[in-house]
C-alpha cells in the first residue's frame, strides 16, 4: 500500500508545470488517469488492494501539490460490468475537470473513493479522450496509472499517443504500472505510450528503485528543469572519448551537425542503460541521436533518436537482452543533426548492471577419463619415477663414457712416449757405429 501510495504522489509531482519553461509557456495543467477496470480489486502484494492503494495514493496527492497547480481526474472501468465489449471499451469519464487544486482536490479525493472495481481498461480510448480535457494551457501533462494492458485494443494505446504528437497536441504523457512484474505486455505498452510523448514509464512493484528515481525527478520537476550535474565535456571523436562513470549526472551540450563522445569500461554479459533528458525548449528538428558502439569502435549495440515537439525529453538506449557480447571500453555518442541553430543542454546518466560473463575452459579427452581410486594419479607418479630413473641411468652412462675415453687416451699417449723413446735409442746406436 506504502509502495503504490508513494508511486503516485512522487509521481505527480514530477509532473508540476515546469518552472524553467514557464517563463516561456503558459500555465500547464495535469490531468491523473486512473484505472478502476475490474483488475484494481486483486492484492497490492502488501496486504491490500490496488484500489485502497489508489485511494490513498490520491489523498496523499492533493495534499502533497502546492496551491494553484491545474489538477484534474479521469477514470476508466468503473461504470459498466457486463459483457458487451463495445460498451465496455468506451467505459471512462473525466470525474473532476482540471481546475486549481484548492477546488479540486476534494473531489478527486471522493471520487476515487467511490469509485468500484467493474470493467474493461480501455486505455487507448481514455488517451484519446482526454485530449479534449484541457483548455489552452500549451504545458500539459498526463500521469497515467493502469495495473494492465489495454483489453480493448481498438485504438491501440500507443498509437493514440503517436497520433496525439503528429496532431501537435502538446502532451507528455508519464506512465505508472501497479504491480504488472510478470505482465510483459503491459510494461511494453506503457513504456512506449511515454517514450512516444517524451514521457517515463515506471513500476511500483520495486519500491527502493522507484524512491531513487523518483526522488531525483519530483525534486527536478517542482523546482524547474535545472542544469544540475557534473560538468563534462565529451570528445568529437570516438578516439578523443571522455571517460565516464555509471552512477553519475553529467551534464554537457552539443552544437548542431557536431557529436559528443563518451567512453566506459563494460564486461561481457553486463547491461548498459544509457539515459539523456533535456527540457524540450530548443528546437533541433530531426535527429537526435544516441549511439553505444563496442571495443572495436565499429559495432553498434544500441541506438535511439528522435525529435523536438516542445516538451521536455527523454531517450534511453543500452545493450541488448544479453547484453555487452565483449568486454572492454565501449562508447556512447551523442549526435545533433545540422537542423538547428542553438546548442543543445543535457543531462547524461550511465548505468551498469548484471553479472559479468563466465567463461570455463574448455575439457580435453584427457580431463574426461578417468580411473578408479585416484590410479591416474598413481600411474602419474610411476611414469615421473621412471623418467627420475632414465635420466640417473644417462647420467650414469654419461660418466662410463667420460672414464672409458680418458683412459684411452692415457694409453695412446703411453704407447706414443714409448715409441719416441726406442726411436731415440736406435738413432744413438748408429750414430755410434759411424764413428772411426
Amino acid at each position: 500500500m506504502r509502495v503504490l501510495t508513494a508511486a503516485l504522489a512522487c509521481l505527480v509531482l514530477c509532473l508540476l508545470p515546469n518552472a524553467a519553461l514557464a517563463q516561456q509557456q503558459e500555465e500547464g495543467a495535469l490531468l491523473v488517469i486512473m484505472d478502476v477496470s475490474g483488475s484494481m480489486d486483486e492484492g497490492d502484494g502488501a496486504g491490500g488492494t490496488r484500489i485502497e492503494g489508489a485511494r490513498a495514493a490520491a489523498t496523499d496527492l492533493v495534499e502533497a501539490v502546492p496551491e494553484g497547480t491545474q489538477i484534474g481526474l479521469r477514470v476508466y472501468g468503473d461504470e459498466y460490468g457486463g459483457s458487451n465489449r463495445e460498451q465496455g471499451c468506451q467505459d471512462t469519464r473525466l470525474a473532476v475537470p482540471i481546475g486549481p487544486v484548492e477546488s479540486t482536490g476534494t473531489d478527486i479525493t471522493s471520487q476515487i473513493e467511490d469509485a468500484t472495481p467493474t470493467g474493461f481498461t480501455p486505455i487507448g480510448f481514455s488517451l484519446q479522450q482526454a485530449a479534449g480535457d484541457f483548455t489552452d494551457q500549451s504545458n500539459r501533462s498526463v500521469v497515467l496509472v493502469s495495473d494492465g494492458e489495454d483489453t480493448c485494443g481498438d485504438p491501440p494505446a500507443c498509437e493514440v499517443a503517436e497520433q496525439l504528437t503528429q496532431d501537435g497536441i502538446e502532451v507528455r504523457v508519464d506512465t505508472i504500472g501497479l504491480a504488472i512484474e510478470d505482465n510483459q505486455e503491459a510494461q511494453d505498452e506503457l513504456t512506449c505510450i511515454a517514450e512516444t510523448t517524451g514521457g517515463s514509464y515506471v513500476e511500483a512493484a520495486d519500491a527502493e528503485e522507484l524512491t531513487e528515481r523518483l526522488s531525483r525527478v519530483s525534486t527536478r520537476a517542482i523546482e524547474g528543469w535545472s542544469a544540475e550535474g557534473q560538468d563534462v565535456d565529451g570528445g568529437p571523436i570516438i578516439t578523443d572519448a571522455t571517460a565516464v562513470e555509471p552512477g553519475t549526472t553529467y551534464l554537457d551540450d552539443v552544437v548542431p551537425g557536431e557529436a559528443r563522445w563518451y567512453s566506459f569500461p563494460v564486461q561481457e554479459g553486463e547491461d548498459v542503460t544509457v539515459t539523456l533528458s533535456e527540457d524540450g525548449t530548443v528546437a533541433y528538428g530531426c535527429c537526435l541521436e544516441l549511439n553505444v558502439t563496442e571495443p572495436d569502435q565499429e559495432s553498434r549495440i544500441g541506438f535511439e533518436n528522435g525529435y523536438t515537439d516542445g516538451v521536455p525529453k527523454i531517450y534511453r538506449t543500452g545493450t541488448l537482452d544479453e547484453g555487452a557480447r565483449a568486454s572492454g571500453d565501449h562508447y556512447l555518442s551523442v549526435v545533433l543533426d545540422d537542423d538547428g541553430e542553438q546548442a543543445l543542454q543535457y543531462q547524461l546518466e550511465l548505468q551498469i548492471e548484471g553479472d559479468p560473463s563466465t567463461t570455463e575452459p574448455p575439457t580435453t579427452d584427457a580431463d574426461e577419463e578417468t580411473t578408479p581410486n585416484g590410479a591416474d594419479d598413481a600411474q602419474s607418479t610411476e611414469a615421473g619415477d621412471d623418467g627420475a630413473k632414465e635420466g640417473q641411468a644417462s647420467s650414469e652412462g654419461g660418466a662410463d663414457g667420460g672414464n672409458g675415453l680418458l683412459l684411452t687416451l692415457v694409453i695412446v699417449l703411453g704407447v706414443a712416449v714409448a715409441a719416441l723413446g726406442v726411436a731415440v735409442i736406435y738413432l744413438l746406436r748408429q750414430s755410434q757405429r759411424r764413428s772411426p
